[in-house]
């Protein structure tokens, strides 16, 4: 993976921030990756052949980190669709006069016309 080179001249403006995030975070988890290989490699898979139990804790560590990247500790975001009221309320109001008028053919009930829903 190669390395980006960030040029920034002064201090980060948020604008540079937020276009720059995407690809830091990509970069990050790349080394963390890097590092979480190393480390288990370190330790060799076996738990009883005297690796050092600080490479498990840094393990554990860049776990964590890795899982605060892909916000894993948050539940996951649901886009609400868009409801469109207007056409919403239109085949509300479709469906109920269809429902009315079967019902008035069946002689269940009289249904009057109101004037903002025609029953037509």
């Amino acid at each position: 993976m190669t390395d980006v080179v960030w040029q920034v001249s002064g201090e980060l403006t948020e604008a540079e921030v937020a276009s720059q995030q995407p690809a830091v975070r990509g970069q990050l988890v790349g080394r963390l990756t890097r590092y979480l290989n190393w480390c288990e490699e370190q330790m060799g898979g076996d738990e009883d052949n005297g690796a050092d139990p600080r490479f498990a804790e840094l393990a554990v560590r860049i776990t964590d980190r890795l899982a605060k990247l892909y916000r894993l500790e948050r539940a996951p975001q649901v886009v609400a669709e868009e409801i469109n009221v207007v056409s919403d309320a239109a085949r509300t109001r479709a469906i109920v006069s269809a429902q009315l008028r079967d019902l008035a053919s069946r002689g269940v009930g009289v249904i009057e016309e109101h004037p903002r829903a025609p029953l037509a």
